[in-house]
């Protein structure tokens, strides 16, 4: 039988375009694309999804959508991949983020989409999979999914036998995962961003820290300030580093 993981999180568009840039306008100095293909992607929470679907994963994408053509478009996207979608309708539009490309590099980025702050109570498929999940990742952007009461109240409860284990990617724009997720996932960037100088800094050692030390002693605040059983700061090519219950963080 598939184990079943749901992903909670802000979806949004992601769209590449490609062209050739080789003129410039006539009235200032910028280049002009002429568009030769267009290319719909998942972004956000739901390409979490679709790359847990690639791991063989059953996968419902919880999120908010707005009645728009990004909305609908990302629809498609995910029933084409495979995903089972309960979306929270937005009063707004549905985040996209669109490249403008030449050459294979980027020109410009474009970020369009208003998320609504209004949204209608989650759909009762949407509370359910939760409940019956095997495992759930929150995938927060700062878009406020991750805010609404209903849903965070039907995540798995903490510290019950057997209950499901929660991982939260965090965003510094967004709410502190719940007490007793399993694991926390914030990237280098996010970890300053969440913590404190006081949170990171020792008075009695020499102003030069380490940076690993320093990053061990932020995951061990934000492990101890959240209540969460482990924070996993993410390195990029740099690998990761673990701080857990033990006394010494596990560096990857």
């Amino acid at each position: 039988m598939t184990r079943h993981v749901v992903v909670l999180g802000d979806a949004l568009l992601d769209r590449d375009v490609d062209g050739t840039a080789d003129r410039l306008c006539p009235d200032t100095p910028a280049p002009v694309l002429t568009q030769e293909s267009t290319v719909d992607r998942p972004g956000g929470a739901a390409l979490a999804a679709v790359l847990a679907t690639e791991l063989g994963y059953g996968v419902t994408l919880v999120t908010a959508l707005a009645d728009d053509a990004a909305g609908h478009r990302l629809r498609e996207l995910m029933a084409a991949a495979g995903v089972t979608v309960h979306a929270v309708r937005m009063h707004g539009t549905t985040p996209e983020k669109i490249r403008l490309r030449a050459g294979g590099r980027v020109l410009l980025r474009l970020d369009r989409g208003n998320p609504g702050r209004v949204w209608d109570d989650p759909p009762a498929g949407a509370l359910a999979a939760l409940r019956s999940a095997a495992a759930v990742l929150v995938s927060d952007y700062g878009g406020g999914v991750t805010r609404l009461t209903a849903l965070r109240r039907a995540l798995p409860p903490a510290g019950l036998a057997g209950a499901a284990p929660v991982v939260w990617d965090p965003h510094p724009r967004g709410p502190a995962p719940m007490p007793g997720a399993r694991l926390v996932t914030p990237n280098e960037h996010e970890l300053h961003a969440l913590t404190t100088r006081s949170e990171v800094d020792d008075p009695d050692q020499d102003p030069a820290v380490p940076r690993l030390t320093a990053l061990a002693r932020g995951a061990a605040a934000l492990r101890a300030r959240w209540q969460v059983g482990a924070v996993a700061v993410t390195l990029g090519g740099d690998g990761a580093l673990l701080c857990h219950t033990g006394p010494t963080p596990l560096v990857v």
